[in-house]
């Protein structure tokens, strides 16, 4: 898809990261082996954590601990894992954002529930897989996220603007690209199947659902109830009215008896809130309960008045320092010159905890003391440069042991800064300092890299803009005639490296079309292409190409079109057209199709005389007396 490959320009792009990627290439086969899985996910210090944590959950608990990767692999499964490890990778990441108008956190949560909610539905009416109604649950909306990601400006002006019926058509007109689309391709891009980028495509955009397959349509309709119970998990107390009308309407789609139904809310939204605690989700923008363990309750900020207005605060403090040590004496020192040095502080007292701490409270410099009780200073530098979130930070270890080899073991696990205990406050502000002017310029950097983003961004959407203008028909909306053109060569040199293969081509023709003009106007006339166009673009399923190439004229192409499926498809576009009833200006009645079909082997010939053939049919077809579909089968062109 062009968007994406434009979008990805941008390096703003939503993507598992390299763990999350590669488990699901790890396993898009049968032959993969779970010890290499389990070596993968160990990679990751807090994915192991989190899986760990979940497959111990009260729902998952079993007599023994499960305390292994691979004892963790087993129990969960296979798709349970996969859909585990792309939600736990994608929600590490993308936290946060620039759109002051997308809530980050709100997303996900809801996008967890509404997972959650698709897979107990799918097992209660047993339809489909109940893995893949999570993974299509969770990234039902991942759009939203990839165009809150690459246009954070512009995209807080489109969701401030508009409500989310309209939400789709505003984001076209901003970006050339909406979210269902965009989701389709990021899904289609990390190599899921392509029936489940489908669900992402149609899902709240129904009209295009007939034409689907029964997979991609039974999901569809799994999200359709599971909306409405994702919807009272995120609300609770505070649905609406409309909130209870759309879930009694899921109710009855679902065709579960109230009790039964009633049942299965309870268990989502229990699910849903272990879920967010696994996930560490604070739906209320709070630290989390396993924080507030993990550190002490109130940020140590000593300073001349403990009482500064936050706002005084804030533009005081530039940088977020986490102090890592069990010593409350260190602690305290520490503390004060760095809030001395106008920054905010918070202190974990708890080695074992620290790594929690840190993916919450996403310090930017990090002073960690080398000996803990229930770990190294060293094994946690290790950790920390082992995922994401630690790698971006500054981190300076202290020491109370004067050995040369702790501090060159130090610098070689990935330490920015070493200092031995005690220390002098003064030289601690200094070192601090140093980090700072470190962090400034990473930051500068970022903002230097995030700058040329937006302007790539721009240029984006000024790209996709002019390549749909002069690939689209302007009346009609619907692909020119150089699309169909580049359309045809692309199907045809793929027909070529499949044997026996055949290209069905329909030219379609308005009937008396020159009268309607003449008669009423080119006003109306303009008015019948565009509806006729809206019905030639509803009523043709998804490998059979649509374009206007010119006057009252159509062009179809179907690729690996059978005699019979190119029959029914111009039969089926024919009838659709004669029972569209037109009422504009004076104009109130139908119009009428004539069609011509004709098929080419690719192997034999070029598409220029299978489109002259069609011609011809359509010729025969109109001196028939119009109205009606002429077929050259095959057998007459080889």
């Amino acid at each position: 898809m062009e968007a994406i490959e434009e979008l990805k320009l941008t390096g703003r792009l939503p993507s598992p990261p390299g763990v999350g990627m590669a488990i699901l290439e790890l396993t898009s086969g049968d032959d993969f082996v779970i010890g290499d899985v389990a070596r993968v996910i160990q990679s990751d210090p807090a994915l192991t954590g989190r899986l760990l944590k979940l497959t111990n959950s009260s729902r998952n608990a079993t007599i023994r601990p499960i305390t292994t990767v691979e004892d963790a692999v087993n129990r969960l499964g296979m798709s349970t894992l996969r859909a585990v490890a792309l939600g736990f990778s994608l929600v590490s990441n993308y936290r946060e954002g620039a759109c002051q108008a997308f809530d980050f956190t709100a997303f996900w949560s809801e996008s967890l529930a509404r997972a959650l909610a698709a897979q107990q539905v799918a097992s209660a009416l047993e339809i489909g897989n109940p893995a893949e109604a999570y993974c299509c649950g969770l990234l039902a909306k991942i759009g939203k996220l990839g165009l809150a990601c690459v246009h954070p400006a512009l995209y807080a002006e489109v969701l401030g603007e508009n409500k989310e019926a309209d939400l789709l058509g505003a984001e076209f007109a901003a970006f050339a690209v909406n979210h269902a689309d965009l989701g389709e391709a990021l899904l289609l891009d990390w190599g899921l199947p392509a029936f489940l980028s489908r669900v992402v495509a149609v899902n709240g955009n129904h009209a295009r659902l007939a034409n689907e397959t029964k997979s991609t349509t039974e999901l569809v309709h799994l999200l359709q109830i599971a909306e409405p119970i994702a919807r009272l998990c995120v609300v609770g107390e505070d649905r609406s009215e409309s909130d209870v009308v759309k879930l009694e309407a899921a109710q009855s789609q679902s065709e579960m008896n109230e009790d039964n139904f009633q049942k299965l809310c309870k268990d989502v939204s229990e699910s849903w809130r272990e879920w967010v605690g696994i996930l560490d989700l604070s739906t209320n923008k709070v630290p989390s309960s396993d924080l507030a363990e993990d550190a002490d309750p109130n940020p140590i900020t000593v300073g001349e008045d403990e009482s500064l207005d936050s706002e005084d605060a804030s533009r005081s403090r530039t940088l977020r320092v986490l102090v890592i040590d069990e010593d409350p004496i260190s602690v305290g020192i520490l503390s004060k010159s760095i809030a001395d040095s106008e920054h905010e502080v918070m202190s974990c007292r708890q080695g074992g905890k620290a790594l929690a701490t840190v993916l919450d409270f996403l310090p930017d410099i990090v002073i960690c003391n080398a000996e803990l009780t229930d770990t190294t200073g060293l094994e946690l530098v290790r950790t920390l440069r082992g995922c994401p979130e630690g790698r971006q930070v500054y981190i300076m270890l202290l020491s109370a042991r004067d050995d040369p080899n702790i501090e060159l073991d130090a610098y070689r696990v990935g330490v920015d800064d070493f200092m031995l205990k005690p220390f002098d406050p003064l030289l601690v502000r200094a070192h601090l300092d140093a980090g700072a002017r470190l962090v400034a310029m990473k930051r500068q950097i970022q903002n230097s890299r995030q700058e040329l983003e937006a302007q790539v961004a721009e240029m984006a959407i000024l790209n996709r803009r002019l390549m749909k203008a002069s690939l689209t028909d302007p009346l009609t909306g619907l692909p020119n005639r150089r699309s169909a053109m580049e359309t045809l060569k692309t199907e045809w040199a793929e027909a070529a490296q499949i044997k026996d293969a055949r290209v069905a081509l329909m030219i379609i023709d308005i009937d008396h079309f020159k009268l309607v003009n003449d008669s009423f106007g080119h006003d109306v006339g303009d008015e019948v292409l565009k509806r006729t166009a809206v019905v030639f673009d509803s009523g043709a399923r998804l490998e059979e190409k649509v374009a206007r190439i010119g006057g009252e004229e159509f062009l179809v192409v179907c690729a690996h079109g059978s005699s019979d499926h190119a029959e029914e498809c111009a039969e089926r576009l024919r009838v659709a057209v004669e029972e569209n009833h037109i009422v504009f200006g004076g104009f109130d009645s139908h119009v009428t199709v004539s069609i011509g079909v004709a098929f080419g082997n690719p192997h034999v010939e070029g598409y220029e005389a299978v489109l002259k053939t069609a011609d011809e049919a359509l010729y025969t077809a109109k001196k028939s007396g119009r109205n009606q579909v002429h077929v050259l089968h095959p057998g007459a062109l080889v």
